[in-house]
């Protein structure tokens, strides 16, 4: 196996979901648009190459090219750079946790809601800035 560059591109980030989505692997692909985006936001905008921000192909799933974008977007505000016209997509029509099951109960979703960044809650998506860093 290759090993990955520091940074992990959108498309680069947008392959492996997609791969992973294929095999029927959805912790393997949370696992990977996590791992671009925190290692993106632990940058600090600091040596970002040229194509980080490339606009990639679909991962195949209309949530995760949703989420895709909008942690693209998110990083790239943290590390105060320009975001690319990409990342600004529509809102997902029904709420979705990022990285959930689909079981979780009302209160739980209110309380992640409460923690939600502006930018993944204004396209429905809920998760915590914490999902986004390495443990």
């Amino acid at each position: 196996m290759t090993a990955l560059p520091h940074l992990i591109t959108a498309p680069q980030a947008a392959e492996l979901v997609r791969n992973a989505l294929a095999a029927g692997n959805n912790d393997l692909a949370v696992r990977w648009l996590t791992e671009a985006v925190a290692r993106l936001i632990e940058s600090e905008g600091s040596n970002i190459p040229d194509n980080e921000f490339a606009e990639p192909d679909t991962t195949g799933d209309r949530r995760y090219d949703a989420v895709l974008a909008t942690a693209f977007l998110y990083a790239a505000n943290l590390c105060r750079v320009e975001a690319p016209a990409w990342t600004r997509v529509a809102p997902l029509t029904q709420p979705w946790l990022w990285g959930g099951d689909g079981f979780e109960s009302a209160q739980y979703q209110a309380f992640i809601r409460s923690q939600t960044p502006t930018e993944f809650l204004e396209r429905n998506i809920l998760t915590r800035p914490r999902d986004w860093i390495n443990a």
